[in-house]
C-alpha cells in the first residue's frame, strides 16, 4: 500500500508486472478488472512510490543505479529529479499535502547525504551533508557496460582519482555481486 487518495487505495504491485507497477483500487469494488493503472510497468524495476506534494514521486532502479520520476496524479511523467551523479536515492516520505520531501543519496564519490525535494518545482537541494576528510570533485566515477559470455549486458562503475593515469599499472580493487 502507497497510499490512499480520496476513495482510492494506490498499491505498487508486480501482479501482471514483474518489474512492479502503480494500481488505484476503489475499495467498494476491488475486483482485478475495476483496477485502474496509474503508472504502468516500464523497462525499469519501480522499487518505491510515494504519494507527496500532490504528486507520484517514483523511484527506479536503471542499470544498478537510482532514477527518480514525478508524475502527477494520472500517471502522466511530470519531471525527471536531477539526482547528484550516479548513485543510489532513498525516502521521499511524506504527507499528499507536504509541498517537499526528503531523501538521502550516497555514490562512490559522495558519502550518504540528505537532500530537500520541492515537489513542484523538482529542485534539488542538500539539506545536512557530511564532513569528510576527502574532496569528491577531486575523482570520477564513470559507468561502463560489458557483455558477458551468455549475452547479458552487465553494468559496472569505474570510481578514481581524477588525477590517475589508466595506464594499467595501478592495483585495482574490484567488487561484484549477482
Amino acid at each position: 500500500l502507497v497510499g490512499s487518495i480520496g476513495d482510492e487505495l494506490y498499491f505498487r504491485t508486480n501482479r501482471d508486472a514483474p518489474l512492479n507497477r502503480l494500481i488505484a483500487i476503489d475499495p467498494r469494488n476491488p475486483s482485478p478488472d475495476a483496477w485502474r493503472e496509474v503508472i504502468a510497468e516500464a523497462e525499469d524495476v519501480l522499487d518505491g512510490v510515494n504519494l507527496v506534494g500532490g504528486r507520484i514521486i517514483a523511484d527506479y532502479m536503471q542499470d544498478a543505479q537510482s532514477v527518480v520520476k514525478i508524475f502527477d496524479l494520472e500517471g502522466e511523467q511530470v519531471s525527471t529529479v536531477d539526482l547528484p551523479g550516479i548513485g543510489t536515492a532513498i525516502g521521499f516520505g511524506g504527507k499528499f499535502d507536504d509541498p517537499e520531501t526528503f531523501f538521502s543519496y550516497t555514490s562512490f564519490d559522495t558519502p550518504t547525504t540528505v537532500n530537500r525535494l520541492d515537489v513542484e518545482s523538482g529542485t534539488v537541494t542538500v539539506f545536512r551533508k557530511p564532513e569528510v576528510a576527502f574532496d569528491p570533485d577531486d575523482y570520477v566515477v564513470k559507468q561502463v557496460f560489458y557483455t558477458s559470455k551468455d549475452g547479458t549486458r552487465v553494468p559496472m562503475f569505474i570510481s578514481h582519482r581524477k588525477d590517475l593515469e589508466l595506464d594499467g599499472t595501478t592495483p585495482t580493487m574490484l567488487f561484484g555481486y549477482g
